[in-house]
């Protein structure tokens, strides 16, 4: 079986959801998915105002991922150490900003896997950062125990759309 294909069966055993445009016209680029319970977490209604606010900017920075031509690295960063291969999704739009972590599992196919709030996460060389990084490798594990992400430093077998920027530190 491909990754392709068990992606396919999570989806459809509702252990991962993809991330649709809320504009239905709007061409999608990549895939983005979801586990359950992000896709949960980021798309449940909110009660308290500030936090309406800040699932809605995150939506607004999925769907960038899904639907956007560039991909900027202000946008999506691998993460230290690279030669685990997970990334985060930054969603900065508000004061309480947002990261998605996750991984490639082909070339335009992103596992979102948790996230956090940027503010919990200290310094980039806090341990947190280490103990996500850790997570987000257990969560795929879990979804893919016959598949490895993908790691590599080389944005183009990554994503389409990548700038001409580097991605990591």
């Amino acid at each position: 079986m491909s990754i392709e294909r068990e992606i396919a069966s999570h989806v459809d055993g509702g252990k991962l959801r993809l991330v649709t445009p809320m504009v239905p016209s709007d061409r999608l680029q990549r895939n983005l998915y979801l586990t359950e319970e992000l896709f949960n977490e980021v798309y449940e209604d909110k009660q308290y105002h500030h936090e309406i606010k800040m699932f809605a900017n995150l939506i607004a920075d999925l769907e960038v991922f899904v639907t956007s031509d560039t991909i900027d690295p202000n946008y999506l960063w691998l993460l230290e150490p690279h030669k685990d291969g997970i990334w985060e999704i930054r969603s900065t739009r508000q004061e309480l900003q947002i990261r998605v972590f996750g991984a490639f599992a082909a070339k335009d196919i992103f596992i979102g896997t948790h996230y956090k709030l940027r503010e919990d996460l200290g310094r980039k060389d806090n341990e947190q950062w280490k103990i996500q990084i850790k997570f987000a490798k257990k969560v795929w594990s879990s979804l893919f125990p016959a598949y490895t992400h993908k790691k590599t430093n080389d944005r183009n077998q990554l994503f389409t759309g990548a700038l001409d920027e580097n991605y990591f530190k």
